[in-house]
């Protein structure tokens, strides 16, 4: 299916392909597909240069459509460049585009009929399949018949020369622009990504001076007003790295990663934290021939996603003593195909009726107010965005055991990511 208008389009797009219809005066159409979506960029300019057949046939909604769905379909099956039939008899030049190889964009341009006996009656013949499948009248027929008729046969060597030459071009710019985006999104996420494990570092640690402050007799009051501007403020940051997700969750790029070191990196980023409220980890993820198990993942994202789940664990562990253990479990197993990961821990709980509403933007628990554990509310959320995009699932569990809750985040994920849905930058 086609997501939205085939005139619609990104900006980048739509510069690229006008520019090269305006030098050469050849329509052509990119084809970007990616996580489940297809998006037909044509644009005015583009369309201005389809051929009087073509737009006569596009103009109506229903042939429109079909013809939609078949550029689509013979862009999804491109892997090398080629010169094809179009569903209602004319030739396109397709060209393919690897991003980190995943076809996700293919390039289609022409509109030509060839001087070529055996190709022109196999055109011919497509038109009349073209005509019987739309239920033609025979004036509309004739009238398409004529406009099909009118557009002059070309060389073959035309057709590299000048149309295979024009998307080239187009190719080109639009790798040069993606490598580009690639560099600076990287940057951009390795910066946002540090800042935010410091900020959040900075937090737990002003939660934990106040609630040391909270338990020292006459502590003076402004000393603590200090501490929560300065909790409030780091909070204040914290959002603001994180409205920065809601672009960066958008580009995903997967490749076979071991699921091991991305847990671990995690918990050694946090053990130092846990070790101060005298929590410890129990760690136990199950191997494949001694080797972590290989998960195609976006590893950014997954990393991140650990880091808040973990950080979390720590975060609303009840502090430990020498009579008193704390702990914090993370396992992994393998399961009926797919790899699973469960993270408990004893501490603050989640009510039942907000097991569902603790994964929804800006949602904050009951318990994590009075036990004055601050957060944008928005850690969560973005978890299960990154779950949802690895076409696996999360889910919570929290059990009240008196002098404590029991709470358990249990994750699923595939070994493999459905096909067709695999891809680098959207």
């Amino acid at each position: 299916m086609v997501e939205g208008s085939s005139e619609d389009g990104h900006t980048l797009e739509r510069m690229l392909i006008d520019l090269i219809v305006a030098k050469t005066g050849i329509a052509m159409g990119l084809y970007e597909r990616g996580n489940g979506r297809e998006q037909l960029t044509i644009t005015e300019k583009s369309w201005g240069a389809f051929r009087p057949f073509c737009q006569e046939v596009r103009r109506s909604p229903e042939r429109r459509k079909k013809c939609d769905e078949d550029h689509l379909r013979r862009a999804a099956e491109i892997r090398t460049e080629c010169t094809r039939l179009c569903h209602a008899g004319l030739y396109n030049c397709e060209l393919p585009i690897l991003l980190e190889d995943s076809l996700t964009v293919t390039l289609m341009g022409g509109q030509v009929r060839i001087q070529d006996k055996a190709l022109d009656d196999a055109a011919r013949k497509r038109f009349d399949s073209f005509a019987r499948e739309c239920n033609l009248s025979p004036q509309e027929k004739q009238e398409l018949y004529r406009l099909w008729a009118d557009i002059a046969p070309i060389p073959r060597e035309t057709l590299e020369s000048e149309i295979f030459g024009a998307l080239r071009e187009v190719r080109n710019l639009y790798l040069q622009y993606w490598r580009q985006k690639v560099m600076f999104q990287q940057n951009v996420e390795d910066i946002a990504h540090e800042f935010l494990i410091q900020v959040q570092a900075l937090v737990a640690k002003c939660e934990n001076l106040y609630m040391d402050m909270c338990g020292i007799p006459n502590t003076r009051k402004q000393f603590k007003l200090c501490v929560q501007d300065i909790m409030g403020g780091l909070t204040k940051l914290d959002v603001i790295v994180q409205n920065h997700l809601e672009s960066y969750l958008q580009a995903p790029s997967f490749t076979k990663e071991p699921i091991g070191p991305v847990i671990h990196e995690s918990i050694n980023l946090y053990t130092p934290e846990a070790s101060q409220k005298g929590v410890t980890f129990n760690v136990n993820l199950e191997l494949i021939d001694n080797k972590s198990p290989m998960i195609e993942m976006s590893r950014p994202h997954l990393i991140y996603a650990f880091h808040n789940l973990i950080q979390n664990a720590v975060k609303y562990s009840f502090s430990g003593a020498p009579e008193r253990k704390r702990w914090i479990d993370v396992e992994g197993w393998i399961e009926n195909g797919n790899y699973f990961v469960s993270i408990q821990n004893f501490g603050v709980g989640i009510e039942e009726e907000e097991l569902e509403k603790i994964f929804e933007k800006g949602y904050q628990g009951k318990h994590t107010k009075t036990e004055r554990r601050t957060g944008s509310g928005c850690g969560l959320y973005y978890v299960k965005r990154v779950i949802d995009m690895h076409h696996g699932e999360i889910c919570v569990s929290s059990k009240d055991c008196s002098s404590g809750w029991l709470t358990t985040f249990k994750i699923k994920l595939p070994f493999e990511q459905p096909r067709g849905e695999v891809g680098g930058s959207l």
